[in-house]
Order: structure tokens, then C-alpha cells, then sequence
């Protein structure tokens, strides 16, 4: 009897613990989809749900049905100034940062255009990360720069590392950075 009862309470805890459980659905997108590139080099999700990847061939928004495809224009000063996208962040105001192989472009999502972001050199943008202290930290051409957006003010780290590649800032501040 007290077996039964034991096998009894085990089914139904595995019931409860069956029934918790999530499917996963996964669904590929490639060019033939409709995506700029299949070489994907960076993913975010915005505040409002569009999910933002970066291709060596273009930056595209997709709205869950279909994708947008930005891309350099050299007839149009407001188009992305690069297509070879690098990394994706999004800051104050749902400010789309994007880092290409020649500097930063801000996305403004009232106008659906871009600007390039002059506060340090237009060369190769490896790392974007918004902060909540307001920062966008920047690795820019090997260099570590820090973007206060509620000042409007850049900060260079002079480091002595070489082939600064990324970094992580903790809830408390601390930066970690990666080589």
C-alpha cells in the first residue's frame, strides 16, 4: 500500500511538472526568407518588439511577418553609412545605435533615417552596450569610449590593451572588459 501511495505521489508530481513544461518553437530566416545576408553578426529586440539583426550586407528590422532592409545609399545622406554591420544597441529615446565597419549611425525611428554619430572617429565599431546610468559604452578602432547620453558627453579610456573586442559593466558599475 505505502508503495502505491509512493508511485502515485510520483506521477502526479511528474503530471504537474509535464504539464509546466514549454514547448520551444524555432524558425530559421535566411536570405531567401528575405533577410539582407545569412552572415549574421549581431540581435537585439527594441521597446517596441522589432527584432534588429545586423548582416555583413545590410541592417534589417523584422516585425514578427516580414523584413525591413536598410542599406547604404550614396545618393541619399540619410541612409545607414555603412552596410557591413558590426553591433547593435538601443538607447535613450528607442535610439537604435548601430556600429559598422565605418563608425556609428543613430536610427531615428520617428524619421526612419540615420545620422552618423561624430563624436569619435568613423572607423571600425566593435561593441556597442547601453548602461543604466544612461552610457553607450563604445569599443571604436581597439579604443574604449563611454557616451553619456544625459550630458552629451564622450569619455576616451586610455587602456594599454591591445585588441580590445568587448566588455560587460555589471549592475554595480564595474566594467569587465575582453581581449
Amino acid at each position: 500500500m505505502r508503495n502505491c501511495l509512493l508511485l502515485s505521489l510520483l506521477l502526479i508530481l511528474l503530471g504537474i511538472l509535464r504539464a509546466d513544461a514549454q514547448s520551444h518553437y524555432l524558425k530559421s530566416y535566411q536570405k531567401k526568407d528575405g533577410l539582407s545576408n545569412n552572415m549574421v553578426t549581431s540581435i537585439i529586440q527594441d521597446k517596441k518588439g522589432f527584432m534588429w539583426i545586423g548582416t555583413r550586407n545590410g541592417l534589417n528590422r523584422f516585425d514578427g511577418v516580414a523584413f525591413k532592409i536598410f542599406r547604404n545609399n550614396q545618393n541619399d545622406s540619410l541612409s545607414i553609412g555603412n552596410n557591413s554591420i558590426l553591433c547593435l544597441a538601443e538607447g535613450e529615446n528607442e535610439q537604435l545605435w548601430v556600429g559598422t565597419h565605418e563608425g556609428i549611425y543613430l536610427y531615428d525611428p520617428e524619421m526612419e533615417n540615420f545620422s552618423p554619430f561624430r563624436d569619435i572617429p568613423l572607423k571600425e565599431t566593435r561593441f556597442l552596450k547601453a548602461d543604466a546610468d544612461h552610457n553607450i559604452w563604445i569599443i571604436n578602432n581597439e579604443i574604449l569610449y563611454r557616451y553619456n547620453q544625459e550630458k552629451k558627453q564622450t569619455e576616451e579610456y586610455k587602456t594599454r590593451i591591445p585588441e580590445l573586442q568587448s566588455i560587460s559593466v555589471s549592475p554595480g558599475g564595474d566594467v569587465w572588459i575582453a581581449t
